[in-house]
């Protein structure tokens, strides 16, 4: 996800929050909005600071080097 959605979802908190019908729902959206605005805060400092992730290494074979093969019986 990136740092825009993190705060799409945090507004979309806040929407829920507005709407609920108790304190404890309002209170537990409101905060489920500050953590998704600080996520979005980290996620942007980490991709500010720090270098490219490496590309993903392609899976090792098991065993052998055999492949998993299904096998048709009649």
């Amino acid at each position: 996800m990136s740092a825009k959605q993190f705060h799409e979802f945090a507004r979309e908190c806040m929407r829920w929050a507005e709407e609920a019908t108790s304190e404890d729902d309002r209170r537990h959206f409101v905060e489920m909005a500050k953590a998704w605005v600080h996520a979005a805060a980290e996620l942007r400092e980490f991709s500010h600071h720090s270098e490219p992730l490496p590309a993903p290494r392609p899976s090792r074979r098991k065993g052998n080097g055999a492949r998993n093969v299904r096998f048709r019986t009649c």
